[in-house]
């Protein structure tokens, strides 16, 4: 078989051989890439569901605080008005 013949299988099974390489790069990244996207929107509605977690947490600890100071206000008030009462034991 002539050299020249010879060099061109080797280089056609050269390029086969890149190609198949490439292409098993580009599935493998492709992969990668597309479990890390997985992971980000898995991430991203868990966020989603803690902002909405922590945002009703936070409007009922107002509404509560509201409660305690309008109560404290009324406690006060009730107090004032309570008849005093000479010191005993003087």
């Amino acid at each position: 078989m002539p050299v020249c013949l010879r060099q061109t299988g080797n280089d056609e099974m050269a390029v086969n051989n890149l190609t198949m390489l490439l292409r098993q790069v580009y599935e493998a990244s492709t992969r990668e890439i597309d479990s890390l996207i997985g992971e980000l929107r898995g991430l991203r509605e868990k966020l989603e569901t803690d902002d909405d977690h922590l945002q009703s947490d936070i409007a009922e600890h107002a509404k509560l605080s509201q409660w305690v100071m309008q109560l404290t206000a009324i406690i006060s008030d009730s107090v004032k008005e309570l008849p005093t009462t000479p010191h005993l034991g003087r």
